[in-house]
C-alpha cells in the first residue's frame, strides 16, 4: 500500500503541471485576442469619429491703455430750497423725480396776509412822499428849516424801503427753482405751515452728471484733467457712456489712499441717475499690443482654470492650453498669457472636447464671432 502511493504521486504532480500549463495560455491566448494586433489599433484609431468645431485665428489688435475704477453718479450740482419768508403751504407743483427748468415755481405760500402788508406799505410811501413833496416847496422858499426837510427827505426814503420789501415778500410767497434738473427730494404738502430757510426741495443737476471714483496713489499719477473715460453703468445692462475728467483731487483719503476723481458725463436723456453705481476706464492715453479671443473659446478645466483648444491642422486634433484672460471688449476676451498669437483656436463645439480629440474644423474668417449656439 505504501509503495502504491509513492509510485502515483510524481504521476499526479504531472497533471497538476499540465493542467496549470494549459489555463496560462488560454488566458494568454484571450488577452493578446482582446488587444488585437498593431495594425488592428491603427485601424481603430483611423475610424474615431471626428468631432465637428469651428476654429479661429486669435485676432491682434491695439487698444488703449486705461485706469479701471469704480465708484457712483451724482449730480454736478446738488442744492436745497427753502422760502425767504414763513407761511403756510397753499400749493406744490413737481412730485418726486420730475424736471424742473430754472426758474419755474414749485411751491406756492398763503399770501393774503403779505399782500396787505404791502398795501399799507405802499399807502405810507404814498403819504411820505406827498409830505416830502410839500416839504420841499416850503424848502425852496426858505420857510422850513434845513433840519426838518432832512427830517422829511429821510421818512420818504424808509417809505419807500418798507414798500419794496413788503413787495419783495410778497414775491417771495412762490418759491423758484435756481437751476435745472430733477427734483430729488419734497420735503412739504399743501397746508403745512414753514419757517423762513427752512430746506424743503432738494434739485439736482443731472445734464451733465458726474462720476466720482477713486482713484489708487499708485496710479493717480497717470490721471489728468480732460482725459476721455468710458462709464459702464450695471444697472443699465453695461451700456457705455462716454465722459471727460473735470476734477482730480490734491488729497488722498486717510483710510483708502485714493484720490477722488469727477468725471462729467453728457447726459441729455436723462437716463443716468445720481447713486447708480458706474464701472469707470479712465483712457491714459497710451497703446497695448492685445490678443483677443471670443468669449466662447473660453473653457474652464476641474480646477477652474481658463483654458483653450489650440487646432494642430496636420494632425487634425486639438490640444488644451493654459490661458490668463484679461479685459473683455464686447464679445472678445483678451488673452494675456498662454498664446502667441499664431494659433488655430477652437470657438465652437468645444464643450466636447478632451485633449488630443480628433476634429473635423470649420474655419471662420479672422475677426469674426461664432454665432450663438454653433
Amino acid at each position: 500500500m505504501q509503495d502504491q502511493d509513492i509510485t502515483t504521486t510524481p504521476r499526479r504532480f504531472k497533471y497538476i503541471a499540465l493542467a496549470g500549463v494549459t489555463l496560462v495560455l488560454a488566458v494568454g491566448a484571450f488577452a493578446v485576442q482582446s488587444r488585437g494586433t498593431p495594425s488592428e489599433l491603427q485601424a481603430a484609431q483611423r475610424t474615431e469619429a471626428a468631432i465637428e468645431v469651428v476654429v479661429r485665428r486669435v485676432q491682434q489688435l491695439s487698444r488703449p491703455t486705461y485706469i479701471a475704477v469704480s465708484g457712483e453718479m451724482e449730480g454736478q450740482r446738488t442744492v436745497n430750497i427753502g422760502f425767504k419768508v414763513a407761511g403756510v403751504v397753499e400749493r406744490v407743483v413737481p412730485e418726486e423725480g420730475d424736471f424742473v427748468r430754472a426758474g419755474d415755481v414749485i411751491a406756492e405760500l398763503e399770501a393774503d396776509s403779505y399782500e396787505l402788508g404791502l398795501q399799507m406799505a405802499t399807502a405810507g410811501a404814498d403819504r411820505a412822499r406827498d409830505a416830502f413833496t410839500r416839504a420841499k416847496k416850503m424848502f425852496d422858499e426858505g420857510s422850513l428849516p434845513a433840519a426838518d426837510f432832512v427830517q422829511v427827505e429821510t421818512g420818504v426814503r424808509q417809505a419807500i424801503a418798507q414798500e419794496s420789501l413788503a413787495r419783495k415778500q410778497v414775491t417771495d410767497t412762490k418759491l423758484k427753482s435756481p437751476i435745472s434738473g430733477r427734483l430729488a427730494r419734497r420735503g412739504i404738502q399743501p397746508g403745512e405751515q414753514v419757517g423762513p430757510g427752512m430746506p424743503v426741495f432738494t434739485v439736482i443737476a443731472v445734464d451733465p452728471v458726474e462720476a466720482r471714483v477713486g482713484v489708487p496713489e499708485a496710479e493717480i499719477g497717470r490721471v489728468r484733467v480732460g482725459q476721455t473715460a468710458s462709464i459702464s453703468i450695471p444697472s443699465l445692462g453695461g451700456g457705455n457712456y462716454q465722459g471727460r475728467v473735470r476734477v482730480v483731487g490734491v488729497a488722498a483719503d486717510p483710510v483708502s489712499r485714493s484720490y477722488t476723481v469727477r468725471i462729467a458725463v453728457p447726459n441729455p436723456s436723462g437716463i443716468l441717475r445720481p447713486g447708480m453705481i458706474a464701472e469707470v476706464r479712465i483712457n491714459d492715453g497710451k497703446q497695448i499690443q492685445a490678443l483677443t479671443l471670443p468669449g466662447e473659446a473660453i473653457v474652464r478645466n476641474n480646477e477652474g482654470n481658463p483654458l483653450v483648444y489650440v487646432f494642430e491642422p496636420k494632425e487634425n486634433r486639438v490640444h488644451a492650453r493654459r490661458v490668463e484672460v484679461g479685459s473683455v471688449f464686447g464679445r472678445e476676451v483678451e488673452i494675456r498669457s498662454g498664446l502667441t498669437g499664431g494659433e488655430m483656436v477652437v470657438v465652437g463645439g468645444q464643450s466636447r472636447l478632451r485633449t488630443g480629440a480628433s476634429v473635423k474644423a470649420r474655419v471662420l474668417p479672422a475677426g469674426s464671432t461664432p454665432e450663438v449656439g454653433s
